[in-house]
C-alpha cells in the first residue's frame, strides 16, 4: 500500500498528496470547473425531474374503469423505469462530484490512470477509461 504524504493545496482548496499529484501534473489542462458546472446542473436537472416522476405516481390510482387503469399501470411502470434510472445517474453524479472535491476526478478509480479529457466530455460522471470500461 502507497504511504500517502501530504504535497499542497490546489485552488479551491483540495488537498493534494503524492497519490494524485502525477495526474495534477499530466492533467493540468483539463478544466474542473467546467465539468463541476456541468454536472451541479445535470444533477439539479435529475432532481427536478424525479420529483416530476415521484408526483405522476403518487397521484396514479385513481381510475374506476378497468382499461384505464391498466393503461395507467403501463405507464407508472415506464415512470418506475425511468426514475430508477434518474436515481442511479444522480448516484453516479454525486460519486462524480466527491471525485473533484477530493481531487481524484479525472482518475480511472481501478487503474489510477487518466481518463481521456473526450471521454470526460461525453460522460463527466464516468469513474472509469475507457480500457477499465470494457473489462
Amino acid at each position: 500500500m502507497t504511504e500517502l504524504s501530504f504535497i499542497g493545496v490546489l485552488d479551491g482548496g483540495q488537498l493534494l498528496d503524492n497519490r494524485h499529484l502525477s495526474g495534477y501534473r499530466e492533467r493540468a489542462m483539463i478544466d474542473v470547473n467546467k465539468f463541476k458546472l456541468h454536472l451541479e446542473e445535470r444533477l439539479a436537472l435529475l432532481n427536478s425531474k424525479l420529483s416530476e416522476i415521484d408526483g405522476d405516481l403518487k397521484e396514479h390510482g385513481t381510475e374506476p374503469d378497468f382499461e384505464e387503469r391498466a393503461t395507467e399501470i403501463a405507464g407508472d411502470e415506464v415512470l418506475e423505469g425511468l426514475g430508477i434510472q434518474g436515481q442511479k445517474e444522480s448516484r453516479q453524479i454525486k460519486a462524480a462530484l466527491a471525485r473533484i472535491e477530493d481531487g481524484s476526478f479525472g482518475i480511472c478509480v481501478q487503474c489510477d490512470e487518466e481518463i481521456p479529457e473526450k471521454r470526460l466530455e461525453l460522460l463527466p460522471h464516468t469513474p472509469l477509461c475507457t480500457s477499465c470500461m470494457s473489462k
